[in-house]
């Protein structure tokens, strides 16, 4: 199974993903780096050194350091709210706000990534682009959704569909990250139930399975090792996931949950509706791979 899960205990630098903590040695560098940094409003600054102050400022903040980061980056990643939308504001391209750091990040993935709300929102409305995505293959949305930032999603959401972006954020919500996996699946893994309510309000394919097993979302909640029985009827009533969806070997939910001996949730699968008689690829139906207890439960069906 693909590893979809958020790690616990990740740190915060400029980075995400598997550099999302800074070394202990940066950490002091980049918050006196900040510090430096002065990025005030420049309608309060005196006319005579407005100038000369915003041209030093912009040429220090876009201009990427070793890792490919801009200061918009480590304001963002510092929650130095003030500093980076001021810095965006400021912003004389907007192609300087999607400049990405050697992980494929631009500024709009770190806001996803900490919930940033208000800086994805600024970012939006000052020509920043949601299509990026990053070494991973990841969006912005696949961020919010394996966080589980609902609010950070819908500001996404609402402020490019005011920009005149539907299409383009309805073809993001499904799009597949390197390892084939939606922001749905992602949300699912994770267990975000709030998130993959959202989600299904967006109207996003909830059935697209992952590239490597053809596995669906119910596929990775019934799999799961911690799987919750609320969570699979949740996703089965209220999200309305195929039961009977298969992958590519032919396998269903109800097989997985025959396969691991999980008499319960073969129950609660057959109370929501699965289908007892389909076959995978070896031709098998889900009650050859249970035990006895699963056995007694199709024997009176």
């Amino acid at each position: 199974m693909y590893h979809t899960k958020l790690e616990t205990g990740q740190q915060l630098d400029s980075g995400l993903g598997d550099s999302f903590g800074p070394d202990v040695s940066e950490t002091q560098e980049v918050e006196q780096s900040l510090h430096q940094l002065d990025v005030s409003d420049p309608a309060k600054q005196e006319p005579s050194e407005e100038k000369a102050q915003i041209l030093q400022l912009l040429r220090q903040a876009f201009t990427p350091d070793e890792d490919n980061d801009t200061y918009l980056h480590l304001f963002i990643a510092q929650n130095a709210a003030e500093n980076a939308m001021n810095l965006i504001k400021m912003c004389p391209k907007k192609e300087l706000l999607d400049i990405q750091n050697n992980l494929g990040q631009t500024a709009m993935h770190v806001a996803a990534y900490v919930n940033f709300m208000p800086v994805v929102t600024s970012l939006i409305l000052h020509g920043a682009s949601i299509e990026y995505v990053d070494k991973d293959g990841k969006n912005v949305f696949h961020l919010c959704a394996e966080r589980g930032h609902v609010e950070t999603l819908d500001a996404i959401v609402r402020t490019a569909c005011q920009m005149n972006q539907i299409e383009k954020v309805k073809g993001l919500l499904d799009e597949r990250d390197f390892t084939g996996l939606t922001p749905f699946y992602l949300a699912v893994s994770n267990k975000h139930q709030k998130l993959c309510k959202r989600l299904v309000d967006l109207k996003v394919d909830v059935n697209l399975s992952d590239s490597k097993n053809g596995n669906s979302p119910l596929h990775e909640a019934v799999i799961d090792s911690d799987y919750s029985d609320a969570f699979v009827q949740f996703l089965i009533k209220e999200c309305n996931v195929d039961i009977n969806a298969q992958n590519y070997a032919g396998v269903t939910a109800l097989h997985c949950a025959a396969g691991r001996g999980d008499a319960s949730l073969f129950a609660t699968l057959l109370f929501c509706g699965a289908n007892v008689n389909i076959r995978d690829i070896e031709g098998n139906t889900p009650p050859i791979y249970g035990n006895s207890r699963i056995q007694e439960l199709v024997n009176n069906i």
